[in-house]
């Protein structure tokens, strides 16, 4: 497939700009001012699998903060598409699920649809792991494999004063780090910090809507269900993750929801503080359950990786 122009599954012909920076570059924006949908969708040379990925920022977060994972992915030979909605669009509300959730669910329907994708595999980040996983219980032929990073959703109860308090010092810590040992996070942890701020100026009623969301809603059941179905689920978690401790997800994650289970180090927004080393493990993670989709024998073993890409 050329780099210059794709085809989607609709039939249509896209142009693409020749390199991935510039594909990242020209987004398609749908949607009006209280509805719109930044989608960014990088096509490589070279495509390793026919299933693209849709990669789902976490809590207030959007493509600008994942921009190296987007670009070593799609190095790596995958289509990734990014749909920035931090507050998602309007949509029906689902008795079950919250409806702040739902929005974003809704967001990333149109995405898919946008771009005429039948079916798609999903790598969700934090929060994202609560309206990516409804989204794939409602519209299960969407979606084939889910990696699920830093997820919340699985410690069990929480309070939002439990919340607060560790996640300020997951945030404390990473601040530390950057500025005493890897200079290299400051610009990425502005960025995030950055969008952050513009998403809560942008909507604090919804803001408070998802953060009650994430305190409260559990997805347990929903990742027994989906693997019942046939989903091929792995998480990732870092081992020193504040906001959502390690110690208490290992109590509550079992072989019933999930087909692997990798823990790195680092704390709880590793994915874009160590992008290409946790990039590489979620193309690692992929192919393993797609292989499993093929054949029995699935390799969750670590990934070979460059000195300057290992997870700490």
């Amino acid at each position: 497939m050329s780099g210059e122009a794709s085809t989607n599954e609709t039939g249509s012909n896209e142009k693409t700009p020749r390199t991935l920076e510039e594909q990242y570059n020209n987004p398609d924006i749908i949607g009006d001012d209280k509805n719109k949908v930044e989608i960014i969708d990088l096509i490589p040379p070279q495509l390793k699998s026919d299933v693209p990925i849709i990669l789902v920022p976490g809590w207030s977060a959007t493509a600008h903060v994942l921009k190296e994972n987007v670009l070593t992915l799609a190095r790596l030979g995958r289509r990734v598409i990014v749909a920035s909605a931090p507050h998602g669009v309007e949509t029906n509300p689902q008795e079950i699920y919250p409806d702040a959730e739902m929005r974003k669910t809704e967001a990333l329907m149109q995405a898919l649809d946008y771009k005429g994708i039948k079916q798609a595999d999903a790598i969700c980040h934090s929060e994202a792991s609560l309206f990516m996983t409804m989204g794939a219980m409602i519209h299960r032929d969407r979606f084939r494999n889910l990696v699920l990073v830093s997820p919340t959703g699985l410690i069990g109860p929480d309070t939002f004063p439990r919340l607060a308090t560790d996640f300020s010092k997951d945030i404390a810590g990473q601040t530390l780090k950057a500025l005493f040992n890897d200079h290299s996070r400051i610009a990425k942890m502005w960025k995030a910090y950055t969008e952050f701020g513009k998403s809560i100026v942008a909507g604090p009623i919804l803001t408070i809507q998802e953060m009650n969301a994430i305190v409260t809603f559990r997805i347990e059941e929903i990742l027994r269900e989906l693997k019942s179905r046939g989903h091929g689920i792995s998480i990732i978690h870092t081992a020193h993750d504040k906001a959502f401790p390690m110690d208490r997800m290992q109590k509550i994650v079992d072989k019933t929801m999930v087909d692997g289970f990798v823990s790195v180090g680092g704390s709880h927004n590793e994915l874009y503080l160590k992008p290409q080393a946790m990039s590489r493990w979620i193309d690692h993670l992929l192919d393993a359950m797609g292989n499993k989709s093929r054949g029995p024998e699935t390799n969750l073993e670590k990934p070979e990786l460059t000195t300057s890409e290992q997870v700490r």
